[in-house]
């Protein structure tokens, strides 16, 4: 009779150990708010690659492509700047201009359509953030040394460095850029 309640209570035991460990990684799963910054003090690097670079294989169509780059321009204090156009400056020096205008119509296109409601949530979650459509636009980016926002003000804001994170989604990649003053 003893042996049985020992056999019950390691079982037991061992039952709820489990359960303990399942529930304590559950809740210590980390999730990173992509345009949190980082503490006052704390020291942290971008690197000039970003992760949007690496390709990535997949066992159907091979390579996942970047179809959409998502974009926070911030002040100071965190509000959204509207801009009115962005200029991707290479590393020769050379400058290409994405106006709204072209920016919408890169948001028009077919490819872009297909893909608008997996990121519906996400410009819920974060209002004022942009979308850029195109892997044309995401690789420029990728690869440039500098960019400079034009405010709907007129203002000229440039960066050499910036925030990048990235996506996988089910066929594809986005990537999220965050450049703040």
């Amino acid at each position: 009779m003893a042996h049985k309640t020992q056999i019950r209570l390691g079982i037991t035991f061992t039952v709820m150990g489990i359960v303990a460990l399942l529930s304590a990684s559950c809740n210590s799963s980390t999730w990173s708010d992509p345009f949190a910054s980082p503490p006052v003090g704390q020291k942290f690097f971008v690197s000039a690659s970003s992760p949007s670079n690496q390709t990535v294989k997949t066992d159907s169509n091979g390579v996942i492509e970047a179809r959409a780059t998502f974009l926070k321009l911030s002040d100071r204090n965190g509000a959204s700047l509207p801009f009115k156009s962005i200029t991707l400056i290479s590393s020769q020096g050379s400058r290409e201009i994405y106006t709204s205008e072209k920016i919408e119509q890169n948001n028009t296109s077919a490819i872009c359509k297909s893909i608008e409601r997996d990121y519906v949530d996400f410009f819920r979650v974060y209002p004022g953030v942009s979308v850029v459509c195109g892997v044309e636009f995401t690789k420029a980016l990728s690869e440039s040394s500098g960019v400079v926002f034009t405010t709907s003000d007129g203002k000229d804001l440039e960066f050499t460095s910036w925030g990048t994170q990235w996506s996988e989604m089910n066929d594809y990649r986005v990537t999220v850029q965050s450049f703040s003053l």
